[in-house]
Parts: structure tokens; sequence; C-alpha cells
């Protein structure tokens, strides 16, 4: 499977489940049929109406024991750029100060195209 490193030093794959149009009620089983058959990255979005479901996937594949979380990709379609990533901060910083975990590397969080003035694309992990 083709890959790129990424500069953190990981190993991402370019190839992924994605998870646009899937049903929610689905979408948990899909994603960890995916992982389950080697999948490592996961695109999602909150427009999806799923990236719940992808979550608890995630943690499930993770309390299983069935991957490990710096093994996992997960990639976040944002329209706003500047609005997503000060977000998914906020979001990483609430969990770890409550002790909640958090699952997954966010690794990429390419925009909505048309890319507007304001909108850019980024690599970029937290952990």
């Amino acid at each position: 499977m083709a890959t790129v490193v990424l500069r953190t030093g990981s190993v991402m794959p370019l190839v992924g489940l994605g998870t646009w149009k899937a049903p929610a009620d689905q979408t948990r089983d899909a994603v960890v049929t995916a992982v389950n058959a080697g999948y490592r990255l996961i695109d999602c979005a909150n427009d999806y109406d799923n990236e719940h479901e992808v979550g608890k996937a995630i943690k499930k594949l993770l309390d299983d024991g069935m991957v490990k979380r710096e093994e996992l990709f997960v990639q976040v379609v944002c329209k706003y750029i500047q609005v997503c990533i000060p977000r998914c901060n906020q979001i990483i910083v609430k969990r770890q100060k409550s002790g909640t975990p958090t699952t997954a590397v966010i690794t990429s969080a390419p925009t909505s195209w048309p890319p507007s003035k304001t909108s850019a694309s980024t690599i970029w992990t937290r952990s």
C-alpha cells in the first residue's frame, strides 16, 4: 500500500476508508471491519453526521487491542480550517484534563473545495 512520511516521522497510508454518506447505524461496523482488514486511515467530517460512530469504532478497536493508537490516522474534513484546528485543540485539551482518553491522531484537516482566500490545507498531528 502506498504511504507518505509525515513531518513527525509517522508513515501514513494514502488509501483509507471514506465514511461520506455512510449511514450512522452502519459506520461503526464498517470502520471496525476496515481496520481489521488492514486499513489504518479513516476519513470523516462533522458534515457526514456519523463521526460519533467513527469515534466509537476506534475506541472499541483500541479497547479490544485490535490496533494501537499510533497506528491509526483520522482525516477530518473541515470547511474552515481556522475554526476546526482550534476547536480540535480545545476538545483534546479538555479530554486530557478530565482524564478522558483521546483515541486518535488527527493527521490532516483538508479544507472544502473550492478553497477560499482564507482557507488552507495542513498536515497536523496532536497527541
